[in-house]
């Protein structure tokens, strides 16, 4: 189902949309970040349906869905939340603040790299304190690491990524404590740092489309990868991504 708001452009056109989410369900990288999500959401919010903000075309929300989690999804492009629809998913075409939610009536949010494309993020996040009940929980997961900066932040319209000490002072700043803090895509850094970072600093600039960036399904090496992935996240002490669990104080 989707709840109609007021439709905005987005980066995508419909054919993009299509294309992109027909590669999200096979990318080694989304399949990875899901399991690593659902890992790191195991015993949290088991009785919460978690509010996606930003979910795109719903490939994690109805991951987590299909693991157990109730989700709805607060989408802004039209295109993305219609296709969150087909997947079975309840989705609201619009953003957090245009839904006039009441005070302290939301147990749980969540933003997977949603976050760093955000330049009002703190009125974003004053709006999901708000809306949370106390001791909400707020999920994130944003990329790390201002030393992996590249092309492909620039054309993916980051405004910033972050390390522990800067997600946590963000948090705290808007009356977050947080829970769980940790570092994953370990295996990613120095792919990132030699082919994107290191080029963008000799001033090369090529541009790195989502759908390519997204699209490498990793065959037999990549679930060997996988599996690596999610028995070192959150327990690395470097990542190229953050996984975050914060609560309303």
């Amino acid at each position: 189902m989707v709840a109609k708001r007021q439709p905005e452009e987005s980066e995508f056109s419909e054919s993009q949309w299509d294309d992109l989410n027909e590669r999200l369900d096979k990318s080694w990288w989304y399949q990875t970040r899901n399991e690593i999500i659902s890992d790191g959401l195991r015993h949290v919010l088991a009785s919460s349906t978690i509010w996606d903000l930003g979910g795109g075309s719903g490939a994690v929300a109805r991951f987590l869905c299909d693991h157990g989690h109730s989700v709805i999804e607060v989408e802004p492009s039209s295109r993305g939340a219609a296709i969150a629809s087909q997947r079975g998913l309840t989705s609201f075409c619009g953003h957090l603040k245009d839904l006039e939610l009441p005070s302290e009536s939301i147990n749980a949010f969540a933003m997977f790299d949603v976050l760093e494309h955000l330049n009002n993020h703190d009125e974003v996040l004053a709006e999901i304190h708000r809306t949370l009940t106390s001791g909400g929980r707020l999920v994130l997961s944003v990329p790390a690491l201002n030393f992996l900066w590249s092309q492909f932040d620039d054309d993916a319209g980051h405004f910033r990524r972050y390390n522990k000490n800067s997600i946590r002072r963000e948090l705290t700043a808007h009356g977050f404590v947080v829970d769980r803090l940790g570092y994953f895509f370990v295996l990613t850094v120095l792919p990132a740092l030699l082919l994107r970072a290191v080029p963008y600093r000799l001033g090369r600039t090529t541009a790195t489309g989502a759908q390519e960036a997204l699209g490498p399904e990793g065959g037999s090496l990549g679930i060997v990868a996988r599996w690596v992935e999610r028995k070192i996240a959150f327990r690395a002490p470097i990542g190229s991504s953050l996984f975050v669990v914060a609560r309303k104080a």
